[in-house]
């Protein structure tokens, strides 16, 4: 199994294929799956990536459910409009953001909001894209700070959520 192949099989996965039908397109069983799953994660976790250069390469193949042997059973990657704003996309944000802070599962929070893993890397991409562009083109300090505050609200609004539980 290739890199990108193992990426693509833990995107279907996070996009709730099941994993049996993952692994019967690689041609693997279970075991030999979580064999080849431990040494790519083991292998991330040690090797100096000071670069970041692993996450970067994961983050591109896990962004192409297609690649290798899963050519033949194409994914729809194609958007679904979920966070077509920005205030979806702050709204989604903000509340993973207070639910790590009060150990909530950040899963079941992308669920909540009709979201799989794999939807929202997707999904979330095109702002963290366009907030990261406007900040190094040197853009508008003012619309950077209203989309900051934007985050910030909802991160607030469900943190007290969380607090009154």
């Amino acid at each position: 199994m290739t890199f990108e192949e193992w990426a693509a099989a833990n995107a279907r996965i996070a996009n709730t294929m099941d994993k049996s039908e993952v692994e019967n397109i690689l041609g693997v069983t279970d075991a030999q799956f979580q064999e080849i799953d431990a040494g790519f994660t083991k292998a991330w976790k040690e090797s100096p990536d000071p670069q970041r250069e692993f996450s970067r390469l994961y983050g591109e193949a896990f962004a192409n459910p297609n690649s290798g042997r899963f050519a033949k059973a194409p994914m729809q990657v194609a958007q679904k409009g979920k966070l077509a704003t920005f205030e979806d996309y702050a709204r989604v944000q903000g509340h993973l953001q207070a639910a790590v802070k009060f150990g909530v599962d950040p899963q079941k929070v992308l669920e909540q909001h009709g979201l799989t893993v794999y939807e929202f890397s997707q999904e979330a991409g095109q702002w963290v894209q366009k907030l990261a562009n406007q900040a190094n083109a040197g853009g508008d300090g003012h619309s950077i700070m209203q989309w900051h505050d934007r985050l910030a609200f909802y991160e607030a609004e469900y943190s007290e959520r969380y607090a009154k539980q």
